[in-house]
């Protein structure tokens, strides 16, 4: 795993989502709503930054328990309709990891983030925030092997 972090200040950010409750493993069908919804109701968000927000950690929360966002940004004139919500992103100061290759292979970038580079990063993780991914490229417009996700890991200002 390359230990290349950086550390990076966000503004807020607006998002359309739709919520998945459940194995985060499963939430591809949930994308996939997402976007018919957004080619229906905003065609010209087709460029917009897409997103999976992740509200529990799995390694305690049982999966069928988990909560997570399939999201997209949005400008702040837009509105949604269901069976997708508004979701407010707040500013935040965030370690950002990207990690190339299969989703199936994210777990390991996490434990990675969590387990090897906090602890002596000296760097706290910010209480009452959620991770989240950011998804640079999309499955079928590349190889598994070459997909980019970069992970946001919140911290302690």
């Amino acid at each position: 795993m390359p230990n290349v972090i950086k550390i990076v200040d966000i503004q807020p950010l607006r998002l359309f989502g739709i919520r998945h409750v459940g194995p985060y493993a499963e939430i591809g069908p949930v994308f996939e709503v997402l976007h018919r919804w957004q080619t229906t109701h905003l065609p010209a968000a087709s460029q917009a930054r897409v997103f999976g927000l992740y509200h529990d950690n799995p390694e305690v929360t049982p999966a069928a328990a988990c909560r997570a966002d399939a999201a997209f940004s949005v400008d702040d004139l837009a509105q949604p309709s269901d069976p997708v919500h508004a979701i407010d992103l707040p500013a935040g100061r965030y370690a950002v990891y990207r990690h190339q290759g299969a989703y199936a292979e994210l777990p390991g970038a996490y434990a990675y983030l969590f387990y090897t580079w906090l602890p002596t990063s000296g760097h706290t993780l910010a209480p009452h925030t959620l991770c989240f991914e950011e998804y640079i490229n999309m499955p079928g417009s590349v190889a598994d092997a070459d997909l980019l996700t970069d992970i946001y890991l919140p911290l302690k200002i």
